[in-house]
């Protein structure tokens, strides 16, 4: 059985392929290439240049994105999967200061922060209007604080890409199944095909 969605095996053509669907992908919700990484339904990217929270913040917005956002347990355990080690070299910044209301954890659109996973070694509100939130490997990732200005690594997530209408999701990529019987060169046909839509043929490693 196929792990596809809606794709079941069927018998074998006289070319030797299976003579039921054809399975190409056109894209990735995420961009692979260039570091971005399918985690909770977002696409998110590890920056391991270190900046102040500031221009973390500045640098997600030119990629149209923003900083990490945790607002359930699953999204806090996910930067597991950003990060290997889990050592203070790997603090990250997170989408959270008291920058916009000095003495308030806000998010950086304004919105008030409701889940607050605090690690049991955070401090309190350092300056008023200065004082930015992290990512803390080494309490499983809970929130801890520092000043806006130190430097460290930073998260940056924006929503997926979306599938055409006629194509499924599957993970991170986007695929069209086809009946094969109407191409008339079988494998051939099919890898045509895909081309022709700017597609390719699965490949199974």
């Amino acid at each position: 059985m196929s792990e596809f969605p809606g794709v079941t095996p069927g018998k074998i053509s006289e070319y030797g392929v299976w003579d039921y669907k054809l399975l190409g992908h056109s894209f990735e919700l995420c961009n692979r290439d260039d570091g971005w990484i399918l985690i909770e339904q977002k696409c998110v990217k590890l920056f391991e240049d270190k900046s102040a929270w500031l221009d973390a913040n500045r640098t997600c917005t030119k990629n149209n994105a923003n900083l990490y956002r945790m607002i359930n347990g699953r999204e806090v355990w996910a930067l597991g999967e950003v990060v290997g080690c889990r050592t203070d070299d790997n603090q990250m910044w997170i989408d959270i200061s008291d920058v916009p209301y000095p003495g308030q954890w806000r998010y950086s659109n304004n919105m008030t922060v409701r889940y607050q996973p605090w690690a049991s070694s955070a401090r309190k509100i350092l300056t008023k209007g200065g004082t930015c939130v992290f990512a803390n490997p080494r309490q499983n990732f809970y929130w801890d604080v520092e000043l806006c200005t130190e430097e460290k690594k930073f998260v940056c997530s924006k929503d997926t890409g979306t599938c055409p209408q006629g194509w499924a999701q599957f993970r991170n990529e986007c695929f069209q199944l086809v009946s094969i019987s109407s191409l008339k060169d079988s494998w051939f046909g099919a890898k045509t095909y895909c081309e022709n839509q700017n597609t390719k043929l699965l490949t199974i490693a």
